[in-house]
């Protein structure tokens, strides 16, 4: 769970953040170093105030907070242009060709953690 680097983000002590949302600040250090899961009613008022999704509270998503508006009856996620423009492309190509994009995908995001290991490695060096 990503509770203790969001409230970290926000300068909150474990102390102050469980007072503001009315949990006991037992259960918050529990819930910070995961012995204890967040009832529904906690996880919702813990992603309502850090303001990001349930998901990327408990490390199912790499998104804050996904944009979404009602259409009738349906919740509709709201993407950024380049967004739009990569899963519209995205869902033209074939199978075999999507999961080309996928591998290439992956290949890319290990560079980048390499790179990121590698800076910082560099960096505590100096």
């Amino acid at each position: 769970m990503r509770i203790k680097e969001l409230r970290k983000e926000r300068k909150y002590t474990q102390a102050q953040l469980a007072e503001i949302l009315e949990i006991s600040q037992q259960n918050m250090s529990k819930y910070e170093t995961s012995k204890l899961e967040p009832d529904i009613t906690s996880l919702m008022k813990l992603a309502d105030f850090f303001d990001v999704s349930i998901d990327y509270l408990l490390n199912r998503s790499n998104i804050r907070n996904l944009t979404t508006v009602n259409i009738g009856n349906n919740q509709v996620a709201c993407f950024s242009k380049d967004q739009q423009e990569l899963l519209n492309s995205f869902n033209l190509l074939n199978k075999k060709n999507q999961g080309a994009i996928l591998e290439r995908t992956r290949m890319l995001l290990e560079l980048q953690e390499e790179e990121i290991s590698t800076n910082k490695k560099g960096a505590s060096a100096s």
